[in-house]
């Protein structure tokens, strides 16, 4: 070839070969494909490359103020709130796991008497005698009379209403009409406190 031949789309003055380049370059470049965007407006909505990321901001002007959580991200788990504990007051436990709720004084019964008392949220028959203290269910089996309010005669009460008698140191019954016995609880005595074993 000649060098006075000119090639194809090239001119004399060069400008077709620098076009010719410049197309090239713009062939070989490989853009970046744009991943499609989460749902808008949850905190992990702005993904895929730079330029995404860019949009999503411009197009979210509040992100991370008032955000609700991406759909996958409602099921994680949240961490549990503790409930305030409760305070027992006269209630306390041993070291075999038994509690005790103090429920009077030495000095509120004399010996031979009796009274109704609340221990654990149950109403319980406190009697005093010259060997000690016991404690059984308040309630009469047969028609539910206080037994605290009975005649205490030695181990054996006698129910105010229709005269059944009971063991205080077992619960069992000893005269009708009642036909079965009561429950018969522990009671121990700290100082000046009585109390009574719950379980």
């Amino acid at each position: 070839m000649s060098r006075g031949a000119i090639w194809p789309g090239r001119t004399s003055s060069g400008r077709g070969s620098a076009w010719n380049a410049v197309a090239a370059r713009r062939a070989r470049k490989v853009r970046s494909p744009i991943r499609p965007l989460r749902t808008p407006g949850c905190a992990s909505a702005v993904t895929g490359n730079r330029r995404a990321r860019s949009r999503a901001l411009i197009s979210l002007p509040s992100v991370g103020f008032g955000l609700q959580p991406c759909p996958a991200d409602r099921g994680a788990a949240r961490p549990r709130r503790r409930k305030p504990a409760r305070e027992e007051g006269t209630r306390s436990t041993s070291g075999g796991g038994m509690g005790s709720v103090v429920v009077a004084r030495t000095s509120d019964l004399q010996p031979g008497e009796g009274r109704v008392v609340e221990a654990a949220g149950q109403a319980l028959a406190l009697f005093r005698t010259a060997e000690g203290w016991y404690a059984i269910d308040n309630t009469c089996p047969h028609r539910g009379c206080p037994l605290g309010d009975g005649t205490l005669e030695g181990f054996t009460v006698t129910c105010p209403c229709h005269g059944s008698q009971f063991d205080i140191r077992t619960g069992a019954v000893l005269l009708p009409p009642a036909r079965t016995g009561v429950h018969a609880y522990p009671v121990a005595v700290h100082g000046d406190e009585v109390r009574v074993v719950t379980g």
